[in-house]
Parts: C-alpha cells; structure tokens; sequence
C-alpha cells in the first residue's frame, strides 16, 4: 500500500514536477509586452488569412513574420531556452548467434520464394499461398530482431512500469476511445454522401468477397493496390456493402493514430504536456477525423508515418533491434496503400541522416541495425516492388496523373499562362505551404470553405513551426518539421491542382506536435514572465487544447456536415439511387436519364446496390424508347436536366408511379417512373 500511494502521489504532481525549458526571462514589463504581442500578431496574421483573397496574403504573412521574430526575441531573453538534448547511445552491437542468422535465413529464403511465386502470375490468378508465405518472412524479421535484443523485458519489470504509468495509459485509452467515437459514430450519415471513389473501391472489395479478384500484389482502380481492397473487404463482409461496413475500418485506423502519436511524441520530448495535447487536438481535429469517416485509404498515410518514425525513434535511443525491424516493415506496408504512404522510406532516411549529422561523435548505427531495417522494408515491400518492376506504368499510375512532372502538366503551363517556369513552381509551394493557414481545398474530397486549421490552431501551428526550426540541430524539433516538408512537397507542391486535402491528410500528425509545441513554449514563457506554475503548466495547456477541440468539432459538425459538400452534386445523385435500388429491390431494369452528366456506373451506385441491372440512355428520346426490355419490369430514372423527356415515357408506358428524391434542401435530384412486367 506504500508503494502503490507513492505512485499515486507521483501520478498526480507529473505535470507540475516537469520543468519549464524556458528559465530567466529577461525584460520584466517588457517581457510580458512582448509576449502578448506576439500571440496577438499571430491570431491577427491568421485571421487575415483566412479568406482566400490573394490581396490579404502579403500582410497576413508580415504579420506572421513579426509574430515569429517576437517569438524569437523572447527566446533570446531567455538564460537557458531548453535542456539540451540527451545524446543518443552508442548502441552495442546486439546478440548474433544461431538463431538470429536462421531466422534471417528463412526470411530472406521466404521472400525469393514468393518473388518467384508472383513472377508470372496473372493479374486476376488467385496469391493467397504467397500471402501466407509474405506474412511470414515477415514474422521471421521480427523474430530477428527479438533475437538480437541483448535485454529482454521480464513481467516483473513489465507490471512496474505499467503501475508506474497507469494514470498515463487510462488518459491515453481515454482519449482513443473518445476519438474513435467522433470518428465512428454515424458513418452511414456523417457524411451523409458515399463518394464516387468511396464506392468504386468498395466494388474492388466485393471482387474480393465474391472471388473474381484474388491477385492482391498487383494495383487495380486508379492504380490503387489490391491490398488495400482486400483488408477493406474484411469490414465490407463483415458489415454489408453499407456505408458503414466501407467505413468503418478507416475509422479504426485514424483512431489508432492518436495511441501512436502519443508514443512518437513521448519518445521525442521529455515533457507529458506536448504528448498529451498533441494527442487530444489530433482526435478532434476536424480534417484528420473527416478523412478517417470516408471510406478510403488516404487516412492511413498518417498512421503509416507516426508508426514508421515513432519505431524508428525508439530504436535509435533504446538500442533496441526489433523497433528497427518493425520501422522497416511499417514503411514497406505502406506501399500496399495510399501513394502518399511511399514517402514513409524517404521520410526514415531523411531521420537517419539527420541524426548521422547533427550528432557525428555521440552516436551511430551498428549496420546490423540498419540492415534489419532496409531487411524489414525490403521483406515486406517485395512483392509490390516486383510488380513496380514488371510493371512500372502500373504501379506509377497515379503519380504519372497528377504529378507535375509525370503528367507532363509542367512543361505545358509556361506556354498556356505565359509566366516563367519559376514563378509556377513558386505558385505551386505557396499553395501546397499554406493549405493549412490561408488557401481553401479545392477538391469535393472534402471542399471545407476555410484553411484546414482554424484561427488558435493555425497562429499556434505557426509559432511551434518558428520554434522547431529555431532548434532544427534537435532531433525532436527537426523530425515533425521534416514530416510536415516532405508531405506538403511531395503531395502538394510537385502534384497538380494544390491544395488538394486527400494528397496532404499524412501531415495532419506533424501537425498536432507543431501545435503542442506551440501550447507548451508559450505556456512556458507565461510561467516565467508571470509565476504561478501550477495556472501556466496545467489550467492554460488544458483551456486551450479544449478551445481547439471544441473549434475544430464545432467546424466539422457543426459548420461544415450541414452543407454536404463532401462529393459533389453526382455523388449526391448517385447515392441516393443507390439508396434508393437497395432498399426497393426488383426484377426490373433501370433506365438512367444521366448523360452526359451521370452515369449508371458511378461507383455509389454499384457499391450500395451491386445487384441492380441498369444501362444510360445517352442520347435524347425524339420518341416512344424502342429499347426497353419487355420481359421485364423497367425504372426510368430522371436526373432534372432531362425530366422533360418524361412525356415520351408516358406514353409508351402509361399507368407508372411517379417518385421523386430530394436533397438535404427540399430541392428534387431525381424522378424515377416505375412500371411493371408487362
């Protein structure tokens, strides 16, 4: 019992026990002054920017700029700005023995055996015995790094840190579930819309319920990789082709993400604060929780980054093997998924080299760690590389459509705009940059009227940027600004059309920690210039991740759901006929009077009502249609466009009933005229 209230007693005083990295400020009055200015500037420069007028952008970016020098003048006040950074281990070389070298062995032997497996198979040739074989030379990496491990964790040492640690994990669990329920909580009507690509790769997951795709290490829609329709399938047959049984799993996995950012951000501060708040702004996060209630893998990018670089970081400050194993398997799953996951390995590099940079003398990598990671990325990526190999359009597809390059759209630009070469890459990176401070997303993907970071979040993004960057030499600083580059380069800056949100939604993580720092280094700054400990570490953190929440949900359910926006008006149209067949089923035919706007193939459709039979009218009747099938009853669907072609209907087939579906405003989407088998 005096063990177990000691921990208690420790629980509770953790975040007043933390000390402050800002210590001395100089300037008294002044001092506080400049505090209060710098916050103002950088809600001011936000607000200006807010709007999408190109004429507000100058001042609002001045304004940010004499914000972060204010930021850095108070820095520079300080005696001692922050503890320094611990230096990394000179990590032994770790246990090699038998068991080690066999299950490399095996692995490797594993991976040439599905390589060679995969070498000729067809396209749509069923892979499920080089699936078993994929998942384990998997396992056998794993079991490499666990038999490198020179200390292995006994249940005693276990059951101490987790009583040690018990208020910390139920706060964690807490959140998690919370943000699981904002994130699963109504899915067949928030949003209310299923996507035209939502439904399309719900369609590449009833291949796999019903067997006529069973290859999943090749690509299929869009380029997209069957493996990712093939973990979607499991929700889909477990729930229904319903919206629901589409999303659901995108749900799991954004809410995964915030357990995985608290870790990342645990391993990288020594202060509980920055990991707490990070945490609990990324679960309300209006635009990571809008992405992870759709029914498609762009949410996935962020878990695959947290997961990659929060074991990467493990490994580099605890020695331990198997977090560099399982690193390198994270960043060649991540090929299996959205393209955006492919800068995962780009992102680990860019670490490991950092880190050999800033701290040449302190530490390195034994190559027995590297190797298991470059292993674990090369075991699991093998197949989809293979296939990169035999078919690289393929497995470039998307890229090759929406880069800059790959598209050819950069070389065509100059001439059709007249404007230099340089002035449109710089178009590109101001628009990829401030997607989350000024521009609007221009895509229905989720076509929210404002930057994906509200007023607070955006000035207090802003000030934990110009804080990292300060301290780029510090690997906890450098790795989220690093983060947050390379998604805005590589998925907005070098892709067409940006800000478009779905290439961006892998920085949303980055971006909580950017915040956090922004809550802590201010608060930080108010305990020196004012005193009150207990006020600035814990009531002001826990006021303003609580301001942010409720902004961010206010934005997401209450600003933005009642809009429906989400999809676009054919989606609108599409879902609701998919609606509509699904809950009506008959032995009919359906007649679509969508052209040249809709078609009956639009994916909603197919998803929501896979059994339907219908074919598009393209061409205006000029008469009494000829090619209705008699045997059978028919469904003439109407968008309001072609209503007038109506009349012709009638008369061929007089005595239907009249239906028609509004939208969420009253306003008429489609008349359908049903008749029987005559």
């Amino acid at each position: 019992m005096k063990r177990l209230s000691s921990v208690v007693k420790r629980q509770s005083s953790d975040v007043d026990d933390t000390p402050s990295v800002i210590r001395n400020l100089r300037g008294g009055w002044e001092g506080r002054v400049l505090w209060l200015l710098t916050i103002a500037l950088a809600l001011v420069g936000q607000h200006v920017l807010i709007p999408t007028y190109d004429d507000d952008l100058g001042l609002g970016l001045g304004l940010f700029g004499l914000a972060g020098l204010g930021l850095l003048a108070l820095m520079g006040r300080a005696e001692t700005l922050e503890e320094p950074e611990r230096p990394m281990p000179r990590l032994a070389r770790g246990r090699s023995h038998w068991a080690l070298w066999l299950n490399v062995g095996l692995a490797v032997l594993n991976a040439l055996l599905v390589l060679w497996l995969l070498r000729d198979r067809r396209w749509d040739a069923p892979c499920w015995d080089a699936l078993v074989l994929w998942g384990a030379s998997m396992v056998l990496v794993l079991l490499a790094g666990l038999t490198m491990e020179n200390h292995w964790p006994s249940l005693r040492r276990l059951g101490g840190w987790l009583l040690a640690h018990w208020g910390e994990l139920v706060l964690v669990a807490g959140v998690t579930l919370v943000g699981l329920g904002l994130r699963a909580v109504a899915l067949d009507a928030v949003p209310a819309t299923l996507g035209g690509d939502e439904g399309s790769q719900g369609l590449e997951a009833l291949r796999f319920l019903d067997g006529r795709l069973q290859n999943m290490f090749v690509t299929g829609w869009l380029g997209v990789p069957t493996m990712s329709f093939l973990v979607q399938a499991v929700t889909v047959g477990l729930f229904g082709n319903t919206a629901f049984g589409l999303r659901v799993l995108w749900a799991l996995v954004g809410a995964v993400t915030l357990p995985a950012l608290y870790v990342l951000a645990r391993l990288l501060f020594d202060d509980r604060r920055i990991a707490i708040i990070a945490t609990i702004f990324l679960a309300g996060y209006h635009y990571h929780i809008h992405y992870s209630r759709l029914g498609s893998n762009q949410i996935a990018d962020g878990l695959f980054l947290t997961v990659a670089l929060a074991a990467l970081v493990w490994g580099l400050q605890r020695g331990s093997a198997t977090a560099f194993a399982v690193s390198g398997l994270v960043a060649g799953l991540g090929m299996y998924f959205y393209a955006g996951a492919r800068s995962v390995p780009l992102v680990l590099g860019a670490v490991l080299v950092l880190v050999a940079l800033t701290a040449p003398r302190d530490w390195r990598v034994p190559w027995s760690r590297l190797a298991l990671l470059v292993l674990g990325f090369l075991v699991a990526a093998a197949p989809m590389l293979l296939f990169a190999v035999q078919h690289p359009s393929d497995f470039s597809a998307r890229i090759n459509a929406v880069g800059i390059v790959q598209s050819g759209w950069l070389a065509r630009e100059p001439g059709l705009t007249g404007k230099p070469l340089e002035t449109i890459l710089a178009e590109q990176f101001l628009h990829a940059t401030l997607a989350f401070n000024h521009y609007w997303d221009r895509v229905v993907w989720y076509g929210l009227r404002a930057p994906l970071l509200d007023l607070v979040a955006g000035a207090l993004a802003v000030l934990g940027f110009v804080y990292a960057l300060a301290h780029w030499r510090e690997r906890r600083y450098a790795i989220p600004v690093l983060w947050l580059a390379s998604v805005v380069v590589l998925g907005g800056a070098l892709t067409e059309n940006p800000p478009s949100s779905q290439r961006l939604t892998g920085a949303a993580p980055a971006l909580a920690l950017l915040v956090a720092v922004g809550v802590a280094r201010l608060t930080d700054l108010g305990r020196d210039l004012w005193g009150r400990p207990v006020v600035w570490r814990v009531v002001v953190p826990v006021l303003t991740v609580w301001l942010l929440v409720a902004m961010s949900l206010r934005t997401y359910f209450v600003d933005y759901t009642p809009l429906q926006i989400y999809g676009g008006e054919n989606a609108q149209v599409a879902t609701a006929l998919g609606v509509y067949l699904r809950n009506h089923p008959a032995e009919r035919a359906v007649y679509f009077f969508g052209a040249p706007r809709l078609y009956f193939g639009f994916g909603s459709i197919g998803y929501l009502a896979p059994e339907a039979v219908g074919r598009d009218v393209t061409e205006p009747l000029a008469g009494p249609p000829v090619f209705v099938d008699q045997t059978r009853g028919a469904l003439f669907v109407f968008v309001p466009e072609r209503l007038s072609e109506r009349a012709w209907v009638e008369i061929a087939y007089p005595g239907g009933t009249w239906h028609t579906i509004p939208d969420h405003r009253g306003v008429m989407m489609l008349a359908l005229y049903e008749v029987d088998q005559k």
